[in-house]
This record gives C-alpha cells, structure tokens and sequence, in this order.
C-alpha cells in the first residue's frame, strides 16, 4: 500500500511540474451524451417506438414481452408460397429494421424461420432454415451488424409462413 501511494504522489508530482505556472488549467470537456438510454427498460423502449414507427403494414407486427421485442413477418408479403425468397414489401421493411437494430448496439437478434404444417418435416425443416437465413442476409447487407449479434435458425412447420425477429438486450 505504502509503495503504491509513494507510486501515484510522484506522478501527480510530474504531472503537476508539467503545468505552466502562468496558463491556466482547462476544465475537462463534458463527456458526450449517450446516445440511447442506459437502463433496459428505457431502451428496448426506445428502440421499440422507432421499430412500431416503421410496421405500417398488417403483415408486420410488433410484440413487447417484458424487455424483449418480437418482430413477425407475416404472409405473401414475406414470402412467396413454398419460397424461401424474401418479397420486395418485406425486403425494404426488413432493411428500414437493420438500420434501426444497428443503432442499438446492445441488442442481439435472434431469426427464425416457419412454414406452414403442410408438406413433409424435414422439407418444413430445410424451408425454414433457407428462410431464417435469408431474412438474415437481408439484414446483415443492409445494416453492419455484427456477426456475435445475429443467429438465424429454422424452427420447421408452424401455423403459417412467417419469420420472427427476437430482438434481446445484452448489457455487460
């Protein structure tokens, strides 16, 4: 203890030395104001409103569970039947989102693909792995986000063709 006190009085000793007697000292410039809020509440809120500001469609819906967000895709305006191919109403959507998520930089966003229950499973299951990969390829060309961010997954047969984004906050 006593060789670290001796450490940082001969540093604050130099420190001071360096000091023209004659200029004053400058005040420390304000640190910049974050960007987004800091509590997580306050900013799945936030990024909330921006994400329900751009689903002005009915095939995009917006979900709030405690302080995850779920985005679901829904429809033909998603997917063409037995596709994988995101359509154009989807697509912009979709790159309008990335630009939002990219913003927030302590969210992770988890993408998951469905198809409908008709078909066999494991052609269900391949469909909605293309799909979960495509929606994700969408995001990641439109908006840099990454890669330990975004996850795409194939979760099979379900109540109709859709893709959720699940849009979870980390803080460390």
């Amino acid at each position: 203890m006593k060789i670290l006190s001796a450490v940082l009085l001969t540093l604050l000793t130099a420190c001071a030395a360096n000091v023209p007697a004659n200029k004053p000292v400058a005040a420390p410039a304000p640190a910049a104001a974050a960007a987004k809020p800091a509590g997580r509440s306050d900013y799945m809120t936030a990024q909330e409103k921006e994400i329900r500001a751009l689903a002005t469609s009915p095939a995009f819906t917006v979900k709030r569970r405690k302080n995850i967000l779920i985005v679901t895709l829904t429809g033909n305006a998603v997917f063409a039947q037995n596709s994988y191919r995101v359509e154009e109403p989807a697509a912009e959507f979709l790159k309008k989102l990335a630009a939002v998520v990219a913003d927030y930089d302590k969210t992770r966003i988890g993408i998951f693909g469905y198809t409908k229950t008709t078909g066999k499973a494991s052609t269900n299951q391949q469909l909605s792995d293309r799909r979960a990969d495509a929606v994700s390829a969408v995001l990641e060309n439109a908006a840099k986000i990454a890669d330990v961010r975004i996850w795409a997954e194939g979760k099979g047969a379900a109540d109709a063709n859709r893709a959720e984004i699940v849009l979870t906050p980390t803080f460390r």
